[in-house]
């Protein structure tokens, strides 16, 4: 059986995935240097901190368009083996677009925007996990399909207390630092999840390219 083009587009969502990573992490280093800048130095005086803060914001947005560009290309190739992967486009659409509202909306507009982000990237990491257990399941693999059911309901887990963590903290606003930290956190360690999921499913297509 050849399954050539599920190969090459889990590998490019694979890829996607690393870049998304990287991206949250660049990001995070920026949020952290602007936090940790002392207050008695302004940033648009001193070019230095400007620069390295600039250039951190700049790499992390230029790492995540490439990763929507990618994923979105690596699953429209994956459906061609499996048509769950093209439900998981949509949703990268969505995700892309509730990304470019955050940045100029503010307020309960700004909440609702990431509530639906939030559930979005949740079904991305759902179709793809249940398209790559689709494929394991035409090649007889149990190993990934049990594997794929764990990661699928940790996946899940996660997203949806992140989803919840947000509602509350418009219900309880003294505590939105706490509640996006701890949400921030859920929602990373369950897209590591979902990439070494699809990282490993690389690996299980790399006979069959």
């Amino acid at each position: 059986m050849k399954l050539s083009n599920a190969y090459s587009g889990v590998s490019k969502v694979f890829a996607s995935e690393i870049l998304n990573i990287l991206s949250t992490l660049v990001m995070f280093a920026a949020t952290l240097y602007a936090v940790t800048l002392s207050d008695d130095i302004k940033i648009d005086t001193n070019p230095v901190q400007f620069f390295t803060l600039f250039g951190l914001t700049v790499a992390s947005s230029l790492f995540g368009i490439i990763a929507f560009i990618v994923q979105l290309v690596g699953l429209n190739q994956a459906r061609r083996d499996e048509k769950l992967f093209k439900k998981a486009m949509y949703f990268v659409v969505i995700c892309a677009l509730c990304t470019i509202a955050l940045t100029f909306s503010r307020g309960m507009f700004g909440r609702i925007c990431a509530g639906i982000d939030e559930i979005s990237t949740l079904l991305i990491h759902v179709f793809i996990i249940i398209g790559i257990f689709a494929i394991a399941d035409r090649l007889e693999n149990t190993s990934m399909q049990k594997s794929g059911k764990i990661i699928l309901l940790f996946v899940s887990i996660m997203f949806i207390a992140a989803f919840f963590l947000q509602i509350a903290s418009s219900i309880a606003p003294e505590y939105l630092e706490n509640f996006a930290f701890v949400s921030t956190i859920l929602e990373f360690a369950g897209y590591v999840l979902g990439t070494v999921y699809v990282g490993m499913a690389k690996k299980m297509l790399t006979p069959y390219r």
